[in-house]
C-alpha cells in the first residue's frame, strides 16, 4: 500500500503486465489501485497503469492495508466496471498543476476582496480533486474595520465534464440551497464554490425533504438553460424507450448468466411499471443523482434548529422524475437516523398537491428507484462513471431485488 503527499491511498502492483493498455509497450508498468475508506472499510475507486520509472516522479510513502492482491487483480480483469484501465495522469496530478491553479485562486479572490490565507488537499481520487481554500476579506474590501474569513472550495474534474458550468447554472436560480460558484475555468475545467456548511450532523428528514422540495420545484422553469449547460435527460419515457437496449447490451451479457435472463424475460413488465410512473403526472425536474449524506450540508449542527440545507457535487445530475432523488435519499436517511417516513413525504408530497395512500406511494418510490437503477446501470456501461463502487453485475441483482419488491407490494 502506498500513499501520496495530497492523501489519496493507492495499492501497488507490480511489475503486472507488459502491453496491456498502455502508452508504451516497451516499458515496465506497475499498476495503481485507487483505494477510499468507505463506511469503515477500503472500497477499489479507480486502476491506473503507471510507467515503473514515472513512479519516481510521485511522492509516495508506504502504509499497511488489508486489501488481498488477488481479489484487486480478480476485480481488474473480471469486472466490466474496470475494463477500461486510464493509462494516462489525470490533470491534477501532473506536475506544476497545483502552483497553476493556486496562482488562479488568488487572482479570482483578490477580484473579490478576499487574501488567500492557505489551500489544503481535501480529494484527489480518479474523478476529482478538491481544495479547500481559507481566505479572509482584505481591508479594503471590509467597510466595518472588522475582517471575516470565509472558505472555499476549488474542485477539478474530468475532461469533457460539465460540472463547473452545471453547478454555476443550479446557483443562478437556488442560490439558497445551491452554494454560489464564484469562478469557472474550462481550461483547467476546475470551479470555485463558497463553502455549504457542515457536512457531519445528525439530519432533520422533514426540513431535508422540504429543501430537496424547493428546489425541485425552482428548477422546473430553467430547464432549458440547465440543457444548455450540459445536463442530460433522463426522464421515464427515455428509461421507457432504452431499457431494452440497456439490458441486452454486451457488458450486460458478461454479467451472471442467470442475472441476465431473468432481467431480460422482465423487460416488458419494467416497461409497464416505468408507463405506471409515467401516468402519474409529475413534471420533469432537476435531479441530483447522488444524494447521499456526504453530498448535503448544513450551517446548523443539530436538527432542532430546522436547518437550510445546501446540496453539493452536482456531477451526476440530470433532468428526470423527481421521485428517484427522494427514493435514493430516503435510503440514505434510513441508515443515519430514525424517522417517521410517512410523516415526511406527506410534507414533501405538498410541493405538488399530491394526494395518496401510503401503500400506493410507496409503490411508485419503489418504480422510480428501479429508473434511477436502469439509468445508472447506462452510465456504468457506457464509461460515464466506471469508478463507483458497485458493480455491473451488483446493479442487476439490484434491479432483480426491486422487482421482486414491487411485485409484492
Amino acid at each position: 500500500m502506498v500513499r501520496d503527499s495530497f492523501g489519496v491511498e493507492c495499492f501497488c502492483v507490480g511489475p503486472l503486465s507488459k502491453g496491456h493498455a498502455v502508452q508504451n509497450p516497451n516499458e515496465e508498468q506497475v499498476l495503481m489501485v485507487e483505494v477510499l475508506p468507505i463506511y469503515g472499510s477500503d472500497h477499489v475507486k479507480g486502476l491506473l497503469w503507471v510507467a515503473r520509472n514515472d513512479i519516481r516522479n510521485f511522492v509516495w510513502k508506504p502504509i499497511r492495508g488489508n486489501i488481498r492482491t488477488e481479489l484487486v487483480l480478480f476485480r481488474c480483469f473480471h469486472d466490466p466496471t474496470f475494463v477500461d484501465v486510464n493509462s494516462g495522469h489525470h490533470m491534477w496530478r501532473k506536475p506544476g498543476w497545483f502552483q497553476h491553479v493556486d496562482r488562479c485562486i488568488s487572482m479570482v479572490l483578490s477580484l473579490r476582496g478576499y487574501s488567500k490565507v492557505s489551500v489544503t488537499q481535501l480529494q484527489n481520487t480518479v474523478k476529482s480533486s478538491v481544495l479547500m481554500v481559507e481566505a479572509v476579506e482584505s481591508e479594503k474590501a471590509s467597510m466595518t474595520g472588522a475582517r471575516s474569513d470565509t472558505r472555499f472550495y476549488v474542485k477539478t474534474v474530468e475532461q469533457g465534464s460539465r460540472e463547473g458550468l452545471i453547478t454555476k447554472q443550479m446557483a443562478s436560480f437556488a442560490g439558497s440551497i445551491v452554494p454560489e460558484v464564484i469562478a469557472v475555468n474550462e481550461g483547467l475545467n476546475s470551479f470555485i464554490q463558497i463553502d455549504a456548511g457542515l457536512k457531519h450532523y445528525s439530519p432533520n428528514a422533514t426540513a431535508l425533504l422540504t429543501s430537496l422540495g424547493q428546489l425541485q420545484r425552482m428548477s422546473i422553469p430553467h430547464l432549458g438553460e440547465l440543457q444548455k449547460s450540459g445536463m442530460p435527460t433522463y426522464s421515464v419515457q427515455w428509461v421507457i424507450n432504452n431499457v431494452e437496449s440497456i439490458l441486452k447490451c454486451p457488458t450486460i451479457r458478461n454479467c451472471v448468466e442467470t442475472n441476465k435472463r431473468s432481467l431480460l424475460e422482465t423487460i416488458s413488465v419494467i416497461k409497464g411499471l416505468c408507463q405506471e410512473l409515467h401516468t402519474e403526472g409529475l413534471p420533469s425536474t432537476v435531479v441530483h443523482g447522488d444524494l447521499h449524506l456526504a453530498n448535503i450540508a448544513s450551517r446548523c449542527r443539530t436538527p432542532d434548529w430546522n436547518p437550510k440545507y445546501s446540496f453539493i457535487d452536482w456531477g451526476s445530475s440530470f433532468l428526470g422524475h423527481p421521485m428517484m432523488d427522494v427514493r435514493v435519499l430516503l435510503q440514505s436517511l434510513s441508515h443515519e437516523i430514525d424517522f417517521d417516513q410517512d410523516e415526511v413525504l406527506s410534507q414533501y408530497l405538498k410541493f405538488w398537491n399530491w394526494k395518496m395512500t401510503t401503500v400506493r406511494l410507496n409503490r411508485l418510490l419503489r418504480i422510480a428507484g428501479l429508473c434511477y437503477w436502469i439509468i445508472d446501470l447506462h452510465s456504468i456501461i457506457h464509461n460515464q462513471d466506471g469508478s463507483r463502487s458497485y458493480s455491473v453485475s451488483e446493479r442487476v441483482m439490484r434491479l432483480r431485488l426491486i422487482l421482486r419488491r414491487i411485485e409484492g407490494s
